[in-house]
């Protein structure tokens, strides 16, 4: 959905005809949240902030405590605008291996508290909301699943979610284990089911 210019760094023409388009040919500053404690949302921002220059984007960096990250920062709605956080960065992974488990919380506009504690900090389309409910009530596993596709392609065409890392993680074990298996639900060894021999 975002080509990367012909050189892999950016289409920065593409990026200033969107930037005119929106009436902001010169640019405009704003600020961008992650959470302090986590070095990989900081990368993050710190390579968007120095990708965005590039067309007159000027990111300030915030860094917020994780505890209360989506509760008083960058999941309230409110704080958001009252400090100009026009990017917040967010980490998700799946709470179960399925379309619903993935995009529930970070697309469905109605998981949005003004209150805060939101981890959908930036899509708001009605659209995207009918088509999880489509998505939910269909009972046929590979019309769901295609569902799930396009609600994904939709959510990029806005751009309002950025994939900025895929994070990874490599689980390695003693030979000595025993009862060793990874759990679906967390994606990690079941620490409390191992042995030793």
């Amino acid at each position: 959905m975002y080509p990367a210019g012909p050189d892999g760094k950016g289409d920065v023409a593409k990026a200033k005809e969107a930037l005119t388009a929106c009436g902001q040919p010169n640019g405009f500053s704003t600020n961008i949240s992650y959470r302090a404690e986590r070095p990989k949302e900081k990368a993050v921002a710190e390579s968007l902030q120095q990708s965005l220059d590039r067309v007159g984007i000027k990111l300030t960096l915030k860094a917020f405590p994780q505890g209360d990250y989506f509760s008083q920062f960058a999941g309230n709605p409110p704080y958001v605008v009252q400090n100009n956080l026009g990017l917040v960065i967010n980490g998700w992974g799946a709470d179960w291996n399925d379309g619903f488990g993935f995009l529930s919380q970070i697309v469905d506009s109605r998981v949005i508290r003004e209150t805060g504690g939101s981890s959908n900090t930036s899509v708001r389309i009605p659209q995207v909301d009918q088509m999880l409910d489509q998505a939910l009530a269909e009972t046929d596993v590979t019309k769901r699943e295609a569902l799930w596709g396009q609600i994904d392609k939709r959510v990029m065409e806005e751009a309002v979610i950025y994939p900025g890392v895929h994070a990874k993680s490599l689980l390695l074990r003693g030979k000595g284990l025993t009862n060793v298996f990874v759990s679906d639900a967390f994606g990690m060894y079941d620490y409390l089911a191992l042995g030793v021999q």
